[in-house]
Formats: structure tokens, C-alpha cells, sequence
């Protein structure tokens, strides 16, 4: 098994990818674990449509400053979003 964002030592990690069997998922509640799929989802799907116009996916990176600042509100928001996220999931009957 191959964790995607784990590095040793380090057992905040929730995102696991099981070869042939896809990723499994961990987390402090279902919200958040949905939440942590759903934009797993979401970069794996945007990740396949760059390679499938044959981008140089080196040159696909964003800027180190905008990686930290998206990476600190989803810190501090992530309770409030995946709330909402689960929520809205539960009334449309997914």
C-alpha cells in the first residue's frame, strides 16, 4: 500500500491508496473523511484531464504561497465545510 500523504513519522496522515483497490479513507468524523475524498476526487480527475491533453503536468503547479494559504483555510474551515458537504449529500440522498 502506498500512502499519499503520509511521511515517516508522521501519523496525521488520513489518505491511504490501496493498490487496486483505491483509497481508503480515515478521519475524525464521516463529514470529514467525505470531504478528504471528495477533493481527493476531484484533484485525481483534473490530474487525468491535464495528462490526457498531454500537459506537462512539472509546468501545472501552483505557486508555493497560494498552496500554504489554500492549505491554511481548509485547516480552518474544514469543520464548517464538511458539515455543509455531508449535508447537502444527505438531502440529495447520496
Amino acid at each position: 500500500m502506498v500512502s499519499l500523504f503520509k511521511k515517516k513519522g508522521n501519523e496525521d496522515a488520513r489518505i491511504l491508496q490501496a493498490r487496486l483497490h483505491g483509497p481508503i479513507i480515515a478521519g475524525p468524523s464521516i463529514a470529514h473523511a467525505m470531504h478528504d475524498l471528495y477533493f481527493l476526487e476531484i484533484a485525481a480527475r483534473e490530474q487525468c484531464d491535464l495528462m490526457k491533453m498531454g500537459q506537462d503536468l512539472n509546468k501545472c503547479l501552483i505557486d508555493d504561497e497560494v498552496a500554504k494559504e489554500t492549505y491554511k483555510y481548509d485547516l480552518r474551515e474544514k469543520d464548517r465545510m464538511s458539515a455543509a458537504l455531508f449535508n447537502a449529500w444527505l438531502k440529495a440522498g447520496i
